[in-house]
Formats: structure tokens, C-alpha cells, sequence
């Protein structure tokens, strides 16, 4: 898969690639999927971001308001909701919260760890399709780690996951101690 601006956020997260080379390349790519024509304000139109944190974080641990405040100032509406159940965490408590933003083309899903995992579900059984999404450090096999269970009691379905995707990036580090890429 291509990189895209939306895909420099999550190099930032785990390169710390400087602020202003994050946005600078976000701008140009964002600028290349809508016409010339169109005024700034105007670019971004119905256009939304979901950031979903992991388990035991929250909207404003690691890089989330950072993006958020640089994704706004472009015009798109940003979402950085608090998932319930922090410490013990239900799979259906978190994908409610992704349903209940009504989802649809317009979204682009960026998901950190758990929060991936929650989009992945979400996108197993979404009634539309969305345009992107970004998971970061996110784990695609069952974890030996209790709290959150829940979240692989059953096999992905890849097949209507990219039904519902037609395009994932996907960042972690090679050497994760909690998400081996193995």
C-alpha cells in the first residue's frame, strides 16, 4: 500500500518525525484527493476522522489532540471519543460508539492498539462502507491478557472487513514487545 498523508500521522507516532514534516505532507495529500478548484474550507466538506485510543488510555494520551488540532485546522471534523470500560473493556460497548457516529464513506478510522482491533470488529459488520483506515500497533491475533478477551473470542472476518475497507495502512515497530509483528 501506497503511504498517504493520513498514514504520516502514525509514522510520526512511532518515528517522531517533526510536526511540521507530518503536516506538511498530510496537506499534500489531502490537497491531491480533491479538485484544484475547491477552496480550502470547502476540501474537507463532510469529511471526519475517528481516532479510537486502546485499553487504558485516553482522547488525550500519546499523539491524539495533537492530530486532532492539526486535522481540524484543515477542516476536518475530528472524534477522539472515550471508549468505555478502560481497565476491562466490552467489545460491544466499544463498537456501539463506533455505530453510533454513523460511520460511512466519508470516515477515515485511525485506530491505536485495542482501538484497531475495535475497528476491524466494527468493520465485520457495517452496513457502509468507509474510506480508510490506519491501524497503529494494532494486534491481529488473540493476546494472552484477560481484560480484553472479549475482542478475539472470534476470528476475523477478512473477507467483509475489506468489503467494508478498501484501503489500510498499518504501522507498528519491528521490535513491539506487546504487538510482535510475527
Amino acid at each position: 500500500s501506497r503511504v498517504s498523508g493520513l498514514m504520516f500521522l502514525a509514522l510520526w507516532v512511532w518515528f517522531s518525525l517533526p510536526l511540521e514534516f507530518l503536516w506538511l505532507s498530510l496537506r499534500k495529500s489531502l490537497n491531491k484527493k480533491f479538485p484544484k478548484n475547491l477552496k480550502k474550507k470547502t476540501e474537507t466538506k463532510n469529511k471526519k476522522i475517528l481516532i479510537l485510543h486502546g485499553w487504558d488510555a485516553s482522547p488525550e494520551d500519546h499523539w491524539f489532540s495533537k492530530a486532532k488540532e492539526l486535522f481540524e485546522k484543515q477542516g476536518w471534523v475530528t472524534f477522539i471519543p472515550q471508549l468505555p470500560g478502560n481497565y476491562f473493556p466490552k467489545k460491544d460497548d466499544w463498537l456501539k460508539v463506533i455505530e453510533d457516529l454513523q460511520v460511512d464513506e466519508n470516515w477515515v478510522l485511525i485506530g491505536h492498539s485495542l482501538g484497531g482491533v475495535a475497528i476491524l470488529k466494527y468493520l465485520e459488520i457495517a452496513k457502509k462502507p468507509i474510506t480508510q483506515a490506519i491501524l497503529i500497533a494494532t494486534p491481529f491475533e488473540e493476546m494472552e491478557f484477560t481484560p480484553i478477551q472479549n475482542f478475539f473470542e472470534n476470528d476475523f472476518d477478512w473477507k467483509m472487513i475489506k468489503n467494508n475497507c478498501p484501503r489500510f495502512d498499518i504501522v507498528n515497530e519491528t521490535d513491539d514487545s506487546v504487538v510482535d509483528l510475527e
